[in-house]
């Protein structure tokens, strides 16, 4: 996540599960946004090894709730693309994810590019929990 394609910092890789529980996971990662950005701008790709498609394995970007895919269902096992004109205010909640729908048969990961320096974003500690409560969640239906 950076202001400018040209502002590439360093980069997050997110890798969903495959434990063979045959349950959706989701592996989320988040931010607290303590000062506020303008036209955010970040690169990402992504790579499946699932035998069934991507749409098993969906990943993208959070923001206060919301899940935007960025991953295409249909699409090829490696994808990439970009995103911009972002507007984030303090206290949004902006992080990235990988949802391993059947949780088999291969992960899937995102890379992001262009991660800004943690004084702007704060990591969330509260985020960790977050995705051992979903998986909780989802082990119990």
């Amino acid at each position: 996540v950076g202001s400018t394609p040209q502002d590439p910092r360093f980069r997050v890789a997110l890798w969903g599960s495959d434990s063979y529980q045959y349950t959706e996971v989701l592996t989320l990662v988040t931010w607290a946004v303590v000062t506020p950005v303008s036209n955010l701008w970040f690169s990402w790709s992504y790579v499946t090894y699932d035998e069934d498609a991507p749409w098993y394995d969906p990943a993208g970007y959070y923001l206060n709730r919301a899940f935007i895919q960025l991953s295409d269902d249909s699409g090829p096992a490696y994808q990439k693309g970009s995103v911009s004109g972002l507007n984030l205010s303090s206290g949004d909640v902006f992080g990235f994810y990988v949802t391993a729908a059947d949780d088999c048969c291969g992960r899937a990961g995102i890379t992001i590019s262009g991660v800004p320096e943690p004084g702007t974003l704060a990591l969330l500690a509260p985020g960790l929990p977050i995705v051992a409560l979903l998986r909780r969640l989802a082990h119990s239906q």
